[in-house]
């Protein structure tokens, strides 16, 4: 299966978890993203991602819309049918029998409000949450993973999901061995998983 990644031009982390842990032919575009992460600047992705899957050299199977925080502000209905991390969340929690979890993202609380709501709106219960106050992408992908561990741990043994496609924890999910820890990137690829089988 062939899927068409649709990445940020600021995001560092995604495209080496997708080619490292992604089990498809995975080819990338990217679409301007200007910091700060404000509502702002996260709507302005909205009217890039059509024209983004022009650019693949050929019709992918799935595509792939690489930004949880704007995926909250476009809202999934808007992003062109594209896999998206939160759905992605969402659809494992179905799937699993969740409705509750802890949620942890690098952004500004207003940012990290977006996320929370989308959740709410969905029926999902956020138990705890956590915002770590980045504003750039680019200091989100170089956050120390101590540091995300340590918050991590804080948020106990129920469904955590760790927003950001920016965020580099899917190599080190295994490290607090918490079987329903999610992250932005790790959803997207079960997902993807899920439609092939």
């Amino acid at each position: 299966m062939k899927i068409g990644l649709i990445a940020l031009s600021t995001d560092l982390t995604i495209e080496e978890d997708f080619h490292k842990y992604c089990q498809h032919d995975v080819y990338t575009t990217r679409i301007v993203f200007q910091n700060p992460l404000t509502p702002e600047n996260l709507a302005l992705l909205k009217e890039q991602i059509e024209d983004a899957k022009l650019r693949f050299p050929f019709v992918m199977d799935r595509y792939v819309f690489g930004c949880t925080s704007g995926t909250a502000i476009i809202g999934e209905d808007n992003i062109g049918n594209c896999i998206n991390p939160l759905s992605a969340c969402l659809h494992w929690m179905k799937q699993h029998n969740k409705s509750e979890l802890s949620l942890l993202t690098p952004y500004n609380e207003e940012v990290h409000g977006a996320v929370k709501g989308w959740f709410t709106k969905k029926g999902i219960t956020v138990k705890n949450d956590i915002f770590l106050d980045y504003t750039s992408d680019i200091d989100i992908a170089n956050i120390d993973k101590k540091h995300l561990v340590d918050k991590i741990s804080t948020l106990g043994d129920d469904v955590i999901f760790s927003s950001c496609t920016a965020l580099p924890v899917m190599d080190i999910i295994d490290v607090l061995k918490k079987p329903n820890w999610l992250s932005s990137n790790q959803t997207m690829i079960w997902q993807l998983q899920q439609d092939t089988n």
